[in-house]
């Protein structure tokens, strides 16, 4: 999934200044997510390189074991192929959001993805030249077992975007779509 995220800031240095978000794909593999297994190096890669870590509804509070947490969770679907989704936050290398700034970015992408009950581990990465954050999400909710729809995820994650370089002050541009943001 590393290679993937830099593809991410290749697309940002040829689309502008705005700030990208992007569900990570797994190479060679239709559609964004993966199967539980990826759960423990997706996290792994995620909070061993993090500057901060955060969670959100899971129990324990030691990211190593959030992963066999989040793959026992997946489990209450036995219908999901693929659990795990992983998205990353990134902003133009010239904007320096605080660490703060980052995990209320994370925040709202959460919630305008309709994830907030979902299980989610947040790592914020300064290790390159664009700062930005990964969230590795559940998408089996942790006490129902329903599955989180990545339907339209992409415009869902654009939209956000917008909204938040509006909120917190930063450069953008329209994005690839046309969106009212004054709600």
């Amino acid at each position: 999934y590393s290679s993937a995220a830099s593809d991410v800031y290749k697309r940002q240095a040829q689309r502008g200044a705005e700030m990208i978000g992007e569900a990570i794909k797994k190479q060679g593999e239709k559609g964004s997510g993966g199967g539980a297994e990826a759960f423990k190096p997706g996290v792994t890669y995620v909070c061993s390189k993090a500057a901060r870590i955060e969670m959100r509804n899971i129990a324990s509070k030691d990211w190593h074991d959030a992963a066999d947490e989040m793959l026992l969770t997946s489990e209450l679907n036995s219908r999901v192929q693929k659990p795990y989704y992983h998205l990353v936050l990134s902003w133009h290398e010239q904007e320096r959001p605080t660490s703060q700034q980052m995990f209320e970015a994370a925040q709202h992408m959460i919630q305008a993805l309709g994830l907030d009950e979902h299980q989610v581990v947040i790592g914020e990465h300064g290790d390159t030249k664009r700062k930005h954050i990964h969230l590795i999400c559940n998408t089996v909710h942790p006490t129902t077992g329903k599955v989180w729809s990545k339907s339209n995820d992409h415009v869902r994650i654009e939209k956000a975007c917008r909204e938040i370089e509006l909120s917190q002050g930063w450069s953008h541009d329209r994005g690839r779509y046309d969106f009212d943001v004054s709600e």
